[in-house]
């Protein structure tokens, strides 16, 4: 019996070690839940995020700043501002930089299994961070710290972020009733979710736009990087002859240094939120219906597009987005 008991004992003792190994390497594996913004140098590891590593750590960062919003709204006694406002400062901070990390990679380099697994995280990521301005629990200790002497002595940095922490509760609909504020808090959710579509489709409008031109003389001005680099791009699609896209590396050449400045009209390509046909051979993308691609068949009109197109409406957003990329690695 005592030898059975050794065994069994042994036996649940390996069970443990083997689950909490595996639970370690999961965490390891997983770059979204190994950020430290906080470390000097630290860059965000973009290259090694993978599709299947968005909902998984989504749901073990909404679990701990879940604890940690309860823990904030049931601490007891006297509000200071290392039990009060410190805490709110740090509610789904991991949550929100691992994200970040996310919405960046969806916005510049997404793919049909990326985008998948970040359309299945956003709506309980933005429902939790839309909640927490909307939380009359939440909202009470602030404002209950908000009429301590500590509070009134406050000056600075620290003075300005519990005025605005009150003005947010207030101006979000923490002081609504319950009703108003579950349909505010669905309202928000929804918005979150129709502003990643719309931005899923500038994205996928942009990487299917392509102006093939077959008439050298057309690209009088680029620099010849910029043409070489528009022919390898033609040759890889398999055609001929100098292709660009809206992509910067193309597109910023052609707005900077091509000579040409006539416009004509049989090749008007209309813009985002443009109407009609003005006469140009653009097709939809049978694969993206909101999406067209445009050939310019030669003519030099199509390349004046490329200096206006990318600054229109919502793509002059998404520019920025990329450039922002570097920094926010950083």
């Amino acid at each position: 019996m005592g030898r059975l008991s050794l065994v069994v004992n042994s036996f649940r003792a390996l069970s443990a070690l083997v689950c909490a190994s595996a639970l370690l390497f999961s965490a390891d594996a997983n770059p979204l839940l190994q950020l430290d913004y906080k470390k000097p140098g630290y860059r965000a590891p973009f290259d090694k995020v993978r599709p299947e590593h968005l909902n998984p750590a989504a749901d073990q960062l909404l679990a701990s700043a879940k604890k940690d919003l309860a823990a904030l709204k049931t601490s007891p006694g006297p509000r200071t501002w290392a039990n009060t406002m410190e805490p709110l400062e740090n509610i789904g901070r991991p949550l929100a930089d691992a994200f970040t990390v996310m919405r960046v990679l969806e916005s510049v380099a997404t793919t049909p299994e990326y985008r998948k697994a970040f359309n299945l995280t956003l709506p309980k990521v933005s429902a939790f961070f839309s909640s927490l301005p909307l939380d009359a629990a939440l909202a009470a200790k602030v404002k209950e710290y908000a009429s301590t002497p500590e509070a009134a002595k406050l000056t600075g940095a620290k003075a300005r972020a519990l005025q605005l922490a009150l003005d947010d509760f207030r101006r979000n609909g923490a002081y609504l009733d319950d009703a108003k504020r579950k349909r505010l808090q669905e309202i928000n959710t929804e918005l979150a979710r129709l502003t990643s579509t719309f931005g899923q489709n500038t994205v996928d409008s942009i990487n299917a736009f392509e102006l093939l031109i077959t008439d050298g003389k057309q690209l009088s001005g680029l620099p010849e990087s910029a043409r070489q680099a528009a022919a390898a791009s033609a040759k890889a699609k398999g055609k001929e002859g100098w292709r660009f896209t809206l992509q910067a590396p193309s597109a910023q050449p052609v707005m900077r240094f091509l000579d040409d400045g006539r416009c004509d009209s049989r090749e008007d390509l209309p813009g985002p939120g443009d109407d009609g046909d003005h006469g140009s051979s653009r097709q939809p993308s049978p694969d993206r219906p909101h999406s067209g691609v445009a050939q310019g068949e030669g003519r030099s009109a199509g390349l004046q597009h490329l200096r206006r197109f990318p600054n229109r409406g919502p793509h002059g957003e998404v520019r920025r987005q990329r450039q922002e990329v570097p920094e926010r690695a950083g």
